[in-house]
């Protein structure tokens, strides 16, 4: 019987403890307790409190924790998945599956103390070998993940490897002191080594096997995940029992569904129907701050100089000028439905302490701008061209 075999003969059901799905611009909060209890309308979950109901528009790219990349995957993953430090939803650092940490006097190395009683699904201890076997797996070039945790945070942390120091005791080594290393690291899945060790790459991407407060009980791929508490987990005990993220690729499916207590929350509420939901008697939107930030960004590489927009860019007076030209708070309630707030910073405003003022909006210093940088407008009114590239996605997270 092979180790996925054994696997599945074990497996109870599974569990779901956060609903920290990532916030993007607005949050839709259904209140099918109350308004269903008063209108006779049917829950998502009717007759199991201890159930919840999620709804997304796309399907999990995988279940490996080193090789989660989109913000879908993500929302599950966080709750099959414990992790050293999390932060919490103000912002701030807190112990997580580790209880402290320290750096080395020249910032290179830093020691992480984990929790006593940590367990993995099979109840095996989780230690500080599975921390390091968590770091090796995803800095693997041979493994070929492309997800956040190879792509992205072990070359920013500019990881150069990690050595056990004891049972609880794990050391993460770096070439040099970065001092946002914790934040990064916060978002490095930890697995348990001896369940990866007998899967296949293939095998991991549908077979997680838990450090969280839930575990996998059923996945049909392309309609729903069901998860369902990890009774191994004991650091916090999940608010459900069992969660259950549906697979709803249209957005104004998403939003009937809502509306008609289908489900409980959901992600991507098109703009045009935010009304609709503020307006309904069983689902509100609560405006939040969140990390999300939305941006153009310039592309100063040599190659693209040559370019008519690429050269104009060049000109610090036209950077500004475009800062100038967009009218940010028009944009977000026009195209969005919602406020929000223009950033001065690659720092989100509610964690930007720079002291650095936004750029208002001022068409006018915006065409002067462009006049004095040798940009008039032409008989046709355009300046110069640009040439854009963008990632179409979900704009908006309701739950």
């Amino acid at each position: 019987m092979s180790y996925i075999e054994q696997r599945r003969k074990r497996r109870i059901l599974v569990v779901i403890t956060m609903l920290i799905v990532v916030a993007l611009l607005a949050w839709v909060n259904a209140e099918h307790h109350r308004h269903a209890s008063k209108q006779g309308k049917r829950s998502a979950h009717a007759g199991d409190p201890g159930t919840i109901v999620i709804a997304q528009a796309n399907d999990a790219d995988t279940l490996d924790p080193s090789d989660v990349g989109s913000a879908d995957t993500l929302n599950v993953a966080r709750m099959l998945f414990g992790t050293l430090y999390d932060v919490s939803p103000e912002g701030n650092l807190q112990p997580f599956l580790a209880e402290s940490y320290t750096y080395s006097e020249d910032g290179r190395a830093i020691h992480f103390k984990l929790r006593s009683g940590l367990a993995c699904e099979d109840g095996s201890p989780l230690t500080a070998s599975d921390v390091a076997y968590s770091f090796q797996r995803a800095a693997n070039p041979s493994n070929h993940f492309t997800g956040n945790a190879s792509g992205f945070l072990i070359p920013s942390i500019e990881y150069t490897g990690v050595t056990v120091e004891g049972p609880l005791d794990v050391t993460v080594h770096t070439s040099k002191y970065n001092p946002i290393a914790i934040g990064l690291i916060s978002e490095l899945s930890i697995m348990c080594r001896v369940p990866y060790e007998h899967m296949s790459l293939r095998e991991a991407s549908t077979h997680p096997s838990a450090t969280g407060p839930y575990k996998l009980a059923e996945w049909v791929h392309d309609d729903r995940i069901v998860l369902e508490r990890n009774p191994e987990f004991k650091l916090r005990t999940p608010r459900y029992d069992r969660v259950i993220w549906r697979v709803i690729p249209e957005g104004s499916t998403r939003t009937a569904e809502l509306l008609a207590g289908d489900i409980d929350l959901t992600t991507g509420v098109p703009p045009d129907q935010i009304d609709a939901v503020r307006n309904s008697e069983t689902a509100k939107i609560e405006t939040v701050t969140s990390t999300r930030r939305i941006y153009v960004g310039f592309n100063m590489r040599k190659k693209f100089q040559d370019t008519d927009g690429g050269r104009a860019i060049q000109d610090v007076r036209v950077r500004q000028a475009l800062q100038y030209a967009i009218d940010v708070p028009t944009v977000c309630e026009a195209l969005l439905r919602t406020p929000c707030q223009r950033a001065a910073t690659l720092v989100v405003p509610r964690n930007d302490t720079s002291g650095v003022p936004a750029f208002p909006f001022d068409p006018d210093k915006a065409e002067k701008l462009l006049d004095a940088a040798g940009y008039p407008r032409g008989k046709d009114g355009v300046r110069f061209h640009l040439r854009l590239q963008a990632r179409v996605r979900s704009m908006a997270m309701a739950t």
